[in-house]
């Protein structure tokens, strides 16, 4: 992974989370909606 690259965990207020990959260089963005049921470590693996 480059180390450019910022992982953010984004949490609203219903619970939900958001799991953002960023880079600052090309200023793209990928986001994943996670399972709130499931563990984020799990998540993020996939």
């Amino acid at each position: 992974m480059n180390p450019e690259i910022q992982i953010d965990l984004v949490k609203f207020a219903d619970g939900s989370r958001l799991l953002r990959l960023s880079d600052a260089a090309s200023r793209l963005c990928l986001e994943k909606r996670l399972d709130p049921s499931a563990s984020v470590l799990r998540q993020k693996q996939h």
